[in-house]
């Protein structure tokens, strides 16, 4: 058990880790007494100081939502990262890919709440109620520690959020949430998949687990807020000379493109990423993210009705 200066201190390297590009020793390893208490009190302090630096919090990541992900670190339940303004970008975004250290790209599905959610024991119809729309996401993963790491080295840093590309809204009736499906692709062969089931039997329970966990600290879901609901396929880091797909479907009436282009020698060094709503269907999203750890990565988002 860590005392409330050594958690601060935890924070504000985390902190500072994330504005310098540059990876610190994992806490765990720092502070040997690391608990997962310890771990959200440092995130506390970390997303205080984000808030003091004038970043607005806005939802929260909900990850570590199949039983496989928590059977492979050991323990029986999610985690939770904060989201704040400055980390979500929507359609026609540009986005340095220096802002990251070690990137990784999930699916997701983020639920935009239409009323508070709270009281006791949430249920997964409650949020079903609560819920505005369903939104297609790409979750980008970084992680501002060394690896490996513990859960709570993660949990501690923001439970390993780094950015979110939010597409166009749906209406939570018009698609089965346990039946979206997703695959990874690499150099055209289906490397992993997943079905939105696995995120505890369907995707609005993760929100339902935020809303009882946040209760029990004495929060609550508020209205508008986004809460990322867990992934559908396995997060990929891209290596060079490969090109990787990622389909995500069924998902409503629209579609987004993410792209990152690659940068020609005379333009700036910063690397950029482009999301473009469409409108035909069966349109394909690529996220081609060039040059230093994350190279030649396609994402593909289907949209296909049932």
């Amino acid at each position: 058990m860590l005392n409330e200066n050594e958690c601060r201190e935890i924070a504000h390297a985390l902190l500072n880790a994330g504005e310098t590009r540059e990876p610190i020793a994992k806490p765990s390893q720092s502070h040997p007494a690391l608990e997962i208490s310890d771990a959200y009190r440092i995130q506390d302090f970390w997303a205080e100081a984000k808030s003091t630096g004038g970043a607005r919090l806005i939802g929260h990541k909900i990850g570590l939502t199949s039983r496989a992900m928590q059977r492979a670190v050991q323990i029986a339940e999610p985690d939770y990262g904060r989201i704040f303004s400055d980390a979500v970008y929507g359609d026609g975004a540009r986005i340095a890919a220096t802002n990251f250290i070690n990137a990784r790209v999930e699916m997701e599905l983020a639920f935009i709440m239409g009323s508070d959610l709270e009281g006791s024991s949430v249920q997964l119809y409650d949020v079903l109620r609560a819920t505005e729309f369903i939104v297609p996401a790409l979750e980008i993963c970084d992680f501002r520690t060394q690896m490996p790491r513990t859960i709570a080295d993660t949990v501690a840093d923001n439970a390993a959020f780094g950015a979110v590309v939010v597409g166009s809204p749906i209406p939570p009736g018009e698609v089965n949430l346990r039946r979206v499906g997703a695959t990874l692709s690499r150099n055209g062969v289906i490397e992993e998949s997943g079905l939105s089931a696995a995120v505890m039997g369907h995707p609005a329970a993760s929100v339902a687990w935020l809303a009882n966990k946040l209760r029990a600290l004495g929060g609550k879901l508020e209205k508008r807020a986004a809460r990322a609901g867990g992934f559908v396929c396995t997060a990929r880091r891209y290596s060079r000379r490969r090109r990787d797909s990622c389909r995500l479907w069924p998902l409503g009436h629209h579609r987004h493109v993410v792209r990152v282009n690659p940068v020609k020698k005379k333009e700036p060094s910063m690397e950029t990423y482009d999301l473009t709503d469409m409108t035909l269907p069966g349109a394909q999203c690529d996220l081609l993210l060039k040059g230093g750890r994350v190279i030649d990565a396609e994402l593909g988002l289907d949209d296909i009705l049932d």
